[in-house]
């Protein structure tokens, strides 16, 4: 593993409820290798979501700093985040959002469009063919199932070849036998490409293939050995 590609400092975040602050991640500290794959696991309402999307630069911290190489995410502009995520970071959403007036393939391509990338035929046809979504290709996501929307997803969030990929929930909406299929994929891309990939998931067999598990719990990660 080369240097740190992403470091988390002091993270901590708040909600309000009802006039009150509830605090969701606490003085969270966490740095992860160019190259690591990292499940991140912990309860419903533990915070996950919430730390990838501060890790993205979605949300902002209420205290500490997300740098990602070089660059202090929170301390950009929002439009300037909007343009480091675009470029950088691949999230695959727990609800997909996909575009519904775009179809499968203009959804799957709109990354390229956005960074002005070139388009590579064979890395599209491992992706669609790797999800089984080839025949989809001319359809719109509301004539989706939520598993073939999530697969679509998944091929949005890679095709750009990113540095960083998020996992919210990846295979949350597929069967055993897709999910294990869509994460050998993520795997085989993340080690082809040396891409770091966090993963939040339930799913603790798949979680035990990464090659480190941090469990988020009272608003801190720790890490946590497998079976």
């Amino acid at each position: 593993m080369s240097a740190h590609l992403l470091a988390l400092s002091h993270i901590s975040k708040s909600f309000a409820e009802q006039h009150q602050h509830h605090p969701l991640l606490r003085d969270l500290s966490l740095c992860v290798n160019q190259g690591e794959v990292i499940a991140l696991i912990g309860a419903s309402g533990s915070g996950k979501s919430t730390l990838l999307n501060i890790i993205a630069g979605i949300e902002l911290p209420d205290t500490g700093m997300v740098s990602i190489e070089q660059t202090v995410l929170n301390q950009l502009s929002e439009t300037d985040r909007t343009a480091f995520r675009r470029q950088h970071v691949g999230f695959i959403f727990q609800f997909f959002n996909l575009l519904p007036t775009l179809s499968v393939k203009e959804n799957i391509l709109l990354p390229l469009q956005l960074n002005q990338l070139a388009y590579d035929q064979a890395f599209f046809e491992l992706l669609i063919n790797s999800t089984q979504i080839e025949q989809l290709l001319y359809r719109y996501p509301d004539d989706l199932s939520g598993g073939e929307q999530q697969r679509v997803a998944l091929c949005r969030a890679l095709i750009h070849r990113p540095r960083l990929v998020l996992a919210d929930e990846p295979t949350g909406s597929l069967d055993n036998e897709t999910a294990d299929q869509v994460f050998a994929l993520l795997l085989n891309i993340a080690h082809q490409e040396q891409q770091t990939l966090i993963l939040a998931t339930h799913n603790l067999q798949l979680a035990s293939q990464t090659d480190r598990v941090c469990r988020l719990v009272s608003g801190k990660v720790t890490e946590q050995s497998l079976p």
